[in-house]
């Protein structure tokens, strides 16, 4: 049986969030062998990202929400789930630049921002988790990152 490694969901997301900022261009990664999230910061309270991480084996890089497939994708999806009727015109948002920025004054003015935020959470984490999965790691919402059996 293979054991899994542990990693911290809080961790993770504020990783995945790094990952895709267009203003730090370092990447975050996982250490394969601890579960321990090395996010490129300035603050001394996390861990650092070194320059050999890329070329080992022993990390591996946190990939971007786009990569995650979490883009207009989950946009849509939403739409189809919240308010079917819409749907189309949801989808036709990201036919060119600046989709998102179209989708957040619809969900504005439909009243749906609060459910956007917790279907997209749902989405994210869901993603995480089964990147986790792919990875060798199991996602942790208990804020530990240990082996398990």
């Amino acid at each position: 049986m293979t054991e899994k490694v542990k990693v911290d969901f809080e961790a993770l997301c504020l990783a995945l969030e790094i990952a895709d900022s267009y203003l730090i261009m370092d990447e975050a990664y996982v250490d394969r062998r601890t579960g321990e999230v090395h996010i490129p910061s300035d603050d001394p309270d996390l861990s650092e990202v070194t320059e050999d991480m890329a070329e080992s084996e022993d990390y591996v890089a946190v990939p971007s929400k786009r990569e995650l497939g979490l883009g207009s994708r989950v946009a849509r999806a939403f739409a189809w789930h919240e308010a079917p009727e819409d749907a189309d015109a949801v989808s036709d948002m990201f036919s060119r630049k600046g989709g998102f920025s179209r989708f957040k004054n619809w969900l504005v003015q439909r009243g749906k921002l609060d459910a956007w935020h917790a279907f997209e959470a749902e989405a994210e984490e869901q993603a995480l988790s089964d990147w986790c999965e792919a990875n060798g790691f199991v996602l942790d919402k208990g804020g530990s990152h240990h082996k398990l059996p």
